[in-house]
């Protein structure tokens, strides 16, 4: 009697199946015309290229000359950084029918130019002949760019973690294979993918059997040194799209890229909501240029840990490069020079992006934006919104307004990227940037938490919702809460134990002002609500005093040490204490 393998079955297969629907061409490895030694499908390449770039006439031997220039790379990081840059931008080369240098393109931006293959169970191996066999192998015109190595779902003995295990394993034996390859995929029930790094051997990478839990953590571990293998999920409700060809290879062109922090070297893969923001992004400008949407502002509410500044980054890069915007200036605004300064640095890191300048005073950035008859520069700035001080331009302000030509002001192809948008973006200054000077620039603002402004004291200005999305019909271009962190296990949940000297009179008086509250609020037209809010305030100060009471906060402390001392501290945790005031805490 046969037995049934479930890895195929379940996971596997599953795969494959998908594939299928998607375009690839799902095949057996054994099939391949390859040796094993030889990652490419040279045959299916050399074809490759001939049908991509059409106007470029190339004879065999430059198509050789061309394959052999991958071939002759390593798997260390500079010659893995170059692979993917002939991936994203092509080889430089001097064909003789031409005479010039031409860019030779592997993969064509147009996902009907390619071909897509998935093998399955395909073995390769090292020059000293130990083998390695691959359960899919995904390959764009003949290169292999993804590995999928999948597990028996209903086996409790292994998870996604020991094909992720699996994979850095293979890196070490065959990295010959792995300086193509851009993706891994482990995959049991979930699709767990994160970038291929074949010169970085870490902890994670040897015989050592872990669970999932003790993976993900150590990636978490590795972030201290800036050489953490960053794993993540797509979206959960299509898990497999991110094998669809035109997600595939967008994520390859516009999203990997290779990470230098602190010496050591990465590379970066986009989690799915950097990716489904920056797609958004580039949408609405898109849309905007095309004259199918006259908006040209959103509200990236992403949760705090969620990766912004590489999101703004990811954003940059594409916008810079979008031929409808017809070369941008793109600034990125912050409000503290640490986050400036880290922020430039952050971007910076990321190799194969356009050069990113700061702007370092009020002068320099009347000279920015003077240039060129008043239409300005075009590159990537980061400025401080402080640096919009209307008293200081007001001179720049008037020539812009006198201007007959396209200036700063009436361009469209200007990009605001803002930074912690909730703070100082509903003030003057912002007002000098985005309604006076830059008035016909796209803004899109990021922050985590969102200032819905204070209804009850009549304060409807400091709202990042109306400044910048369309409410009610939008009150965000892309949303990732705090819930939405947790569940992923970005964000550890908080919990707390109440600690209560006089529990009885507590309870007592919460209780009381609860009730107070549903008969205060029963039947109140919203008209009112916000004002009666206000009058609560007031009203409820006995509540606060109380908190603050000497007595009150001693008989707190005691407890809280005897309780630290007691169970907290020899489980090796911290404390973080709440007050109800500075008043209280001090």
């Amino acid at each position: 009697m046969t037995m049934t393998n479930y890895e195929d079955v379940l996971s596997k297969n599953k795969i494959l199946d998908e594939l299928k629907t998607q375009g690839w061409n799902c095949v057996a490895g054994k099939t391949l015309d390859r040796a094993k030694t030889e990652p490419l499908l040279r045959a299916e390449l050399q074809t490759a290229i001939v049908r991509v770039n059409p106007e470029i006439p190339l004879a065999e031997t430059e198509l050789s000359t061309l394959i052999e220039e991958l071939r002759r790379k390593t798997s260390s990081a500079n010659d893995c950084a170059e692979i993917l840059r002939y991936f994203r931008k092509g080889i430089p080369f001097k064909p003789k029918s031409k005479g010039n240098l031409e860019t030779i393109q592997l993969i064509s931006p147009d996902p009907k130019e390619n071909t897509y293959t998935a093998a399955y169970e395909v073995t390769s191996s090292n020059s000293r002949g130990e083998r390695i066999r691959s359960d899919i192998l995904l390959y764009i015109n003949g290169i292999p760019v993804a590995d999928i190595e999948c597990k028996d779902p209903s086996n409790l003995q292994v998870s996604w973690a020991d094909a992720y295990q699996q994979i850095k394993r293979y890196q070490k034996t065959v990295p010959e294979l792995y300086k193509y390859v851009q993706i891994g995929v482990a995959a049991d029930v979930r699709i767990k993918y994160f970038p291929t790094t074949p010169w970085l051997l870490t902890k994670t990478g040897n015989n050592t059997e872990y669970t999932a839990e003790h993976t993900l953590k150590h990636s978490r571990e590795e972030d201290k040194t800036n050489t953490a293998i960053k794993i993540a999920e797509w979206d959960e409700e299509k898990p497999l799209e991110i094998f669809t060809p035109s997600v595939f290879l967008n994520i390859i062109k516009n999203y990997t890229f290779t990470r230098i922090t602190k010496g050591n070297d990465s590379k970066i893969l986009p989690r799915f909501i950097q990716y489904r923001a920056v797609e958004k992004i580039v949408r609405r400008v898109k849309e905007n240029l095309a004259g199918n949407d006259p908006k040209n502002k959103g509200l990236i509410w992403h949760w705090q840990g969620s990766g912004k500044t590489l999101t703004m980054t990811y954003a940059a890069y594409q916008l810079f490069n979008l031929p409808e915007l017809e070369k941008p200036t793109i600034f990125f605004v912050s409000d503290r020079d640490d986050l400036q300064t880290q922020l430039k640095s952050d971007y910076e890191s990321v190799k194969g992006l356009p050069a990113v300048n700061k702007v370092t005073s009020i002068k320099h950035l009347t000279e920015i934006l003077s240039a060129d008859n008043l239409k300005g520069r075009r590159e990537i700035l980061t400025v401080l919104v402080q640096k919009f001080r209307p008293e200081k331009l007001h001179k720049l302000e008037e020539q812009l307004k006198a201007s007959e030509t396209e200036t700063v002001s009436t361009r469209k192809n200007i990009i605001l990227l803002i930074d912690e948008a909730h703070r100082t973006q509903e003030g003057i200054l912002s007002g000098e940037m985005r309604n006076s000077l830059l008035k016909n620039a796209f803004a899109f603002a990021f922050t985590g938490t969102p200032n819905t402004g204070d209804a009850a004291a009549g304060d409807k200005t400091k709202n990042t919702f109306t400044e910048f999305s369309y409410p009610p019909d939008e009150e965000y271009l892309d949303k990732y809460d705090m819930e939405s962190s947790i569940s992923d296990k970005f964000t550890l949940p908080l919990t707390y134990r109440p600690c209560l000297t006089d529990a009885k009179s507590i309870e007592m008086y919460d209780e009381a002002v609860r009730e107070y509250l549903n008969q205060y609020f029963d039947d109140v037209d919203d008209a009112v609500k916000a004002i009666k809010e206000e009058s609560i305030k007031k009203q409820l100060r006995a509540y606060k005093l109380f908190l603050e009471n000497p007595s009150h906060i001693q008989k707190v402390s005691e407890k809280i040490a005897a309780h630290y001392k007691k169970i907290v501290e020899p489980a090796g945790f911290k404390a973080l204490l709440i007050c109800a005031s500075r008043k209280a805490c001090v």
